[in-house]
């Protein structure tokens, strides 16, 4: 892994991330890996500017398996609906860039961002929908119970989405499937790091 500041912010930088990256784009003919690595830019950007607009620095940038990961300096002195505001930021700025190019006809482009917006939004740990799952459970639960209510939520979910994708895959494409097994993976290296 590799580390520095930029600006007073930590980055971390994973091998793994940018090697699964670098397969992607070096096996596909598409190009739509391209548009979708520019959304998911814009998605971040989206976090960013709303850790922005409630006084937060982030402290870490991690690129990881997993995806990426920020962390604010305060994140404590936050209230609930504010971290649930930032975590819904990312996806927000997709939904919006997709009614923009919706508008222009580039409906490649649209699809994409309305995918990363709503893929980020599914209730699995690792994603934004994970996390805004604990902070509701986290108003209704205690913590423990509110944490083990998310881990089976997110593995349920994994578990349903390589089901769905192996049919899929058997009649259609691999698409679905390689997300769930993506889940998956984070799902573990998450745990792993929990332990």
């Amino acid at each position: 892994m590799l580390r520095f500041k930029l600006f007073g912010i930590e980055i971390r930088l994973n091998f793994l991330f940018f090697a699964v990256l670098t397969v992607i784009l070096l096996t596909d003919q598409t190009g739509i890996p391209v548009w979708a690595l520019i959304a998911s830019c814009i998605h971040e950007c989206g976090h960013m500017v709303a850790f922005f607009c409630f006084h937060q620095t982030p402290r870490l940038i991690s690129f990881e398996l997993g995806g990426i990961r920020m962390q604010g300096q305060r994140m404590e002195q936050l209230k609930t609906w504010q971290e649930a505001v930032i975590l819904l930021a990312g996806s927000g700025v997709n939904f919006l860039a997709f009614f923009l190019h919706l508008a222009v006809q580039q409906n490649l482009f649209a699809s994409i961002h309305l995918l990363i917006g709503c893929f980020n939004l599914l209730p699995v740990k690792s994603l934004d929908g994970g996390k805004l799952l604990e902070l509701l459970f986290q108003c209704i639960f205690p913590f423990h119970l509110a944490y083990r209510s998310v881990q089976i939520c997110s593995w349920g979910f994994c578990l349903l989405l390589l089901i769905f994708g192996g049919y899929l895959a058997y009649y259609l494409n691999f698409t679905l499937l390689a997300f769930g097994i993506y889940l998956l993976i984070s799902l573990l290296a998450e745990h792993r790091k929990r332990a």
